[in-house]
């Protein structure tokens, strides 16, 4: 279980044909999308190091991605030592 949002933007005077069920028309703006794709992707290796270095115990909390940045949220049972930071720095 989760959340799946989806952000939009809706014409000036069109929200009143906004209706539950009704239908609607999505479109991609695939120069932004490949802009991001690489950020995003470093989240799922970042994941995989830190549960590498760290183990199953690492929780994902959160992320935020776009085209200049990402930011990684987790939890873990207590803090990283450098030697694990310097690990997983060198994993991703």
């Amino acid at each position: 279980g989760g959340y799946v949002v989806h952000v939009c933007s809706v014409g000036e005077g069109s929200w009143s044909s906004v209706t539950v069920g009704g239908d609607v028309v999505a479109k991609v703006d695939y120069d932004r999308r490949r802009d991001v794709a690489p950020n995003h992707t470093m989240t799922h290796v970042l994941n995989f190091a830190l549960r590498k270095v760290l183990g199953d115990s690492v929780d994902q909390r959160g992320s935020l991605v776009d085209q200049d940045k990402l930011r990684f949220d987790f939890s873990h049972k207590k803090a990283m030592t450098a030697a694990q930071v310097s690990q997983v720095e060198q994993m991703a």
